[in-house]
């Protein structure tokens, strides 16, 4: 299991890595936990996917703990997050948020410093139960930002010159870089992301209808293709 750590006081963070190297000096071979330190937010940001667990208390930065939080959810991490709280109380500051941000937020995790033993292992625990049952994700990566989105975030891609746009839920959209042909080799584990055309890809669940030589995209778009795709289409759906 990869463990990040974004912690800014250097006594907590200190604190945290001796803790860490010690539970994993416990754990059996094949469970020891790999720790990277991390004491600003750009950092932790530029590959968050490749972690399983998250322990952040960032307080002398523009961006504190609970900001950064939200930026790793909305870039699709879906590990366990945890808020360290030391001059800074996040469980206050979650009280205090609107209704929507409140929701997501409510899968944070909260950690009091200087830490405890007990409590720490219980978040470590919980982790490595999540890590062993997470669900795969895509990694769709932008020149200033990547989004690890799940199977059933995934809308319709279309190849724009260079670009592949990529739609997914909750209106967000990321051009990635590169060939739609070698997304769809690269996300063929997810069954139910069809290649339609050389320029379009989607979602089973967002075609909505079928033509006979076309189909019909929830969003009204109509996408023209070949009479095997849609006997294809016609078989599975």
């Amino acid at each position: 299991m990869h463990i990040a750590v974004c912690i800014d006081n250097t006594a907590n963070r200190k604190q945290m890595e001796r803790l860490l190297h010690r539970a994993s000096d416990k754990q059996p071979a094949d469970k020891v936990y790999y720790i990277d330190s991390f004491g600003s937010v750009s950092a932790v940001m530029c590959k968050p996917k490749l972690y399983d667990l998250f322990l952040l208390d960032i307080v002398e930065a523009d961006t504190n703990g609970l900001t950064l939080a939200f930026m790793l959810r909305s870039a699709g991490v879906t590990c366990p997050i945890v808020l360290c709280s030391d001059k800074v109380d996040y469980r206050s500051q979650i009280e205090e948020l609107n209704k929507e941000d409140a929701e997501i937020a409510s899968s944070f995790l909260f950690l009091d410093q200087p830490v405890k033993v007990a409590e720490l292992n219980q978040i470590l625990e919980h982790a490595q139960v999540c890590f062993e049952n997470s669900i795969p994700t895509m990694e769709l990566r932008s020149d200033n930002y990547t989004i690890y989105a799940r199977e059933e975030e995934f809308l319709y891609a279309t190849q724009e010159k260079e670009r592949i746009l990529v739609r997914l839920t909750k209106d967000r959209q990321i051009a990635v870089f590169g060939q739609l042909y070698n997304l769809y080799e690269e996300t063929m584990n997810f069954s139910n992301l069809l290649l339609l055309t050389d320029s379009c890809m989607v979602h089973r669940d967002y075609i909505d209808s079928i033509g006979f030589m076309s189909v019909k995209l929830k969003n009204g778009a109509t996408v023209h293709t070949g009479r095997r795709v849609i006997k294809l289409l016609k078989d599975i759906l």
